[in-house]
């Protein structure tokens, strides 16, 4: 077996997961309060289209923005520590 395709696989694998408990997660936070449920399925039903795909992609680029500037400020915290 190549070690290179089973890494990649795993990371596949993982990354779905990930965005699997996500979502189980952010259900969780907003079943947490049973008079928040008919409002959440009404919201859920009146959707319609690529409604969760266009969502995800906006908030994989809100986090790919704020990991930029965390990123961008923790090279400069490192550059002055040395």
């Amino acid at each position: 077996m190549n070690i290179f395709k089973a890494t990649a696989d795993f990371e596949q694998w993982l990354a779905k997961r990930l965005l699997y408990d996500m979502g189980w997660e952010t259900a969780n936070m907003h079943f947490g309060s049973p008079k928040a449920i008919p409002s959440v399925k009404r919201d859920l039903a009146a959707r319609r289209g690529k409604w969760l795909h266009k969502a995800s992609k906006a908030m994989f680029k809100a986090t790919l923005k704020d990991w930029e500037h965390w990123r961008a400020d923790w090279k400069k915290t490192e550059k002055k520590q040395r």
